[in-house]
This record gives C-alpha cells, sequence and structure tokens, in this order.
C-alpha cells in the first residue's frame, strides 16, 4: 500500500498492478482515518452555529460537485472502477492533508501564544469553517488530477511529470 505517493500509486492503478484484497485495504484504512477525523473534529464542538450550518451547506455542495466533476472526469458511465479509485487515491491524499491541517494548525497556536492574543471562539470557529471548506476542496482537486492521470492516453508526459512532482 501506498501512504504518501499517490503518484506511485496512480501508475499502479493505470498499470491494472492493484489486487482487490488491495482495494479492500485501501476502503478499510481510508474509512478509518475519515472516523478518527471525524471524532477528532466533533470532540471540540461549536461555539457558532451560523458557521456550523453554513460548513455544513457549503461542504455538501462541494462534495455534490466534487464527485459529479471527478466521476466525469473518470470518463462518466463509460469510465472504469470510479469507487475503487477514489477510494484508493484517497488514503494518501487525506494523510497528506492531515499532516498539512496539523503543522497550520500547530503553527496557528504558536502565533497565539507568542502574540498573547485572546482570539474570540467565534472567529476561531469562522476560521476552521474555511480551513475544512479549503480542504475538502483540494481534496476533490487532486482526486481529480490523479483520475486525469489515470484515464490519459500513453505518452502525456506533462501530467506524468506533474504527478511526480508532488
Amino acid at each position: 500500500m501506498f501512504y504518501w505517493k499517490t503518484s506511485s500509486l496512480a501508475k499502479q492503478i493505470k498499470e491494472g498492478k492493484i489486487r482487490e484484497s488491495d482495494r479492500k485495504n485501501y476502503y478499510l484504512a481510508t474509512s478509518i482515518l475519515v472516523s478518527i477525523l471525524m471524532y477528532l473534529a466533533m470532540g471540540e464542538g461549536t461555539s457558532d452555529y451560523i458557521a456550523t450550518l453554513v460548513e455544513c451547506t457549503v461542504l455538501i455542495l462541494i462534495v455534490v460537485f466534487g464527485i459529479n466533476i471527478t466521476f466525469n472526469t473518470n470518463k462518466g458511465n463509460e469510465g472504469e472502477d470510479y469507487v475503487a479509485r477514489v477510494t484508493m487515491l484517497s488514503l494518501p491524499i487525506l494523510i497528506k492533508l492531515f499532516v498539512f491541517a496539523f503543522i497550520a494548525a500547530l503553527l496557528f497556536g504558536i502565533v497565539i501564544g507568542a502574540t498573547g492574543d485572546n482570539i474570540e471562539i467565534a472567529s476561531g470557529q469562522w476560521s476552521m469553517t474555511i480551513i475544512a471548506l479549503v480542504t475538502q476542496v483540494l481534496f476533490f482537486w487532486r482526486i481529480n488530477v490523479h483520475l486525469e492521470y489515470i484515464n490519459a492516453g500513453a505518452g502525456i508526459v506533462e501530467q506524468e511529470n506533474a504527478i511526480q512532482d508532488e
């Protein structure tokens, strides 16, 4: 299993080298990771119900558009293994996003601690809402990039180079 190198995973998928048991393991690992992340997020609670409602509404819209766009990138009804591909690509992408969010939150906490500012929880809630929405957009964008690569014909050097630079 690939835990970080999405480009290597995309190459293995394109070459048909992923076994069914590996697909199951990616689905299992992704499900566990999503569950852990949801519990971590819910543990914080909410102080601004409007921010939470906005976040929920916009996240649903992002999910609907993201799934439709990535499904079409995967050649729609003519594509192959959409759910399996998205599930497998999700694990390394979610790990990267988790690491990014952890580092960003750590730096945010250091800045607040160093400046001694008392930031209201409500403004923090809106910051977290924005981060959640941006993260969701980044997630679907990266899925889409890799699905484009998987479904591209041979000889598209630009896409392979862009993915390998990741």
